[in-house]
């Protein structure tokens, strides 16, 4: 019997060893990794700084697999580690020094034809041309104010046939968005349309949802899901020359606010649905400087032109900590508030190895505007090194008198944050 054991042993040792050789033809494997210290300058509350340090190991581990010869298998994983005040993570380990979490990024597979193609799984449906404002890629909003972020997947099915070369017609469906529903409700179907010319492109979008989710925080029921389906009409549009532009709308009717004639705690007007937003850029030089910019309408926002920040808070909130204030949950709350922004961003290439950059996000009801600058530097092929720099301005800090913007330092809570990045490709 011992002398089994040893065989088996090597057996299965040598089958082991063999599984990388075996599958390394067929298999792909590529990564990101990660690594900042991130500190800020705290605004004072109560006469205590708001004084923050922390420092984060992220990963992104994928994995590309063929199915015969016409299927494909897709997954990837992320890795958190974060340590310091700035730990945001939902905890699964815990120790002296860190906290953990694995989340699951893309799991799906996707089965090929000679013109169609299905996605299947938790995988990225995304929509729209936009640069920095995407209103159409209503799924997964990115974040202006966190533009470097990952957008997560969502467990969903597209179907994308192409009649044309230039032509691709998708039909896409996703489970309920709130995921306490066990009967279908929240979730949502819709088609795309998209063509591709020599300058132009043009998308359309259609998409219906089954009822609204309810709003909750903890097992505390805030608002009730509705049974009334939501529609949304998106179009977008790319100019591709000298100057490259682009426009992209959204329009969301939830027919509870049709019904009803109310919209939150305010009355229901048909441009409280619009979404929408314009923008170009260019470069001079050979493409040594780049500028891109952008305008941003938000007509469902939570805050109008003549409403203050008070109204997004159900206490004073200058004394408290952005973490531990109370929202106001009767608005409709997003990473944004206000109805109108611009954004600029430029880039300069000072050679092949180092870029600065600069961004201001300004939200031109309330004068306010958050500035980063950054700059990155190729250490060699794959890797990168950046410093970014963020500063929150609000008139407050022009004259005494002046009143708290969205985008001030009393409101994101720093005066200045300073973040050093480490990014490794492989």
């Amino acid at each position: 019997m011992k002398y089994w054991r040893v065989f088996l042993f090597i057996v299965g040792f040598i089958f082991i060893i063999s599984i990388p050789y075996s599958v390394a033809s067929d298999w792909q494997w590529s990564g990101m990794s990660e690594s900042l210290v991130r500190s800020s300058w705290g605004y004072g509350y109560n006469e205590t700084s708001n004084n923050l340090f922390g420092i984060e190991q992220y990963a992104n581990l994928r994995m590309k697999a063929p199915v015969g010869d016409r299927g494909i298998f897709i997954s990837s994983v992320n890795l958190y580690i974060q340590s310091g005040s700035s730990n945001e993570v939902n905890e699964n380990n815990t120790d002296s020094f860190y906290s953990s979490t694995i989340d699951v990024d893309r799991l799906y597979y996707q089965i090929k034809g000679d013109s169609f193609a299905t996605d299947m799984g938790i995988l990225r449906l995304s929509f729209g041309f936009g640069q920095l404002f995407r209103p159409t890629d209503f799924l997964i909003h990115p974040n202006p104010r966190n533009p470097d972020a990952r957008p997560r997947g969502i467990l969903g099915l597209v179907c994308n046939w192409y009649p044309m070369d230039t032509l691709k017609m998708s039909f896409f469906g996703t489970g309920p968005y709130d995921t306490t529903e066990t009967n279908g409700r929240t979730s949502l179907a819709g088609i795309v349309s998209e063509h591709h010319g020599n300058h132009w492109s043009v998308q359309g979008l259609y998409a219906i949802q089954a009822g609204r989710p309810a709003m909750k925080v903890g097992s505390v029921t805030l608002r009730d899901a509705t049974n009334e389906p939501l529609h949304r009409f998106g179009s977008s549009i790319k100019y591709d020359g000298p100057v490259s532009i682009v426009f992209d709308a959204l329009y969301t009717l939830d027919m509870h606010w049709l019904h009803t004639q109310t919209y939150y705690t305010r009355d229901w007007i048909w441009y409280r649905g619009l979404e929408a937003a314009i923008g170009l850029d260019f470069s001079i030089n050979d493409g040594m400087f780049i500028i891109t910019s952008q305008y941003w309408y938000n007509g469902g926002s939570a805050l109008v032109s003549q409403d203050s920040i008070d109204m997004l808070y159900t206490k004073d909130w200058i004394n408290t900590v952005p973490e531990q204030r109370s929202f106001n949950v009767n608005l409709p709350l997003g990473d944004l508030n206000r109805m109108h922004y611009f954004i600029v961003n430029g880039i300069y290439k000072i050679d092949d190895y180092t870029m600065l950059g600069s961004n201001a996000l300004i939200a031109l009801e309330d004068g306010s505007f958050l500035c980063s600058f950054n700059i990155d530097h190729t250490l060699f092929q794959g890797t990168t090194v950046s410093l970014v720099n963020k500063i929150p301005v609000d008139m407050t800090m022009l004259y005494p008198s002046g009143w708290y913007g969205e985008l001030g330092p009393a409101h994101v809570g720093y005066w200045v944050e300073m973040t050093l990045k480490l990014v490794m490709r492989f």
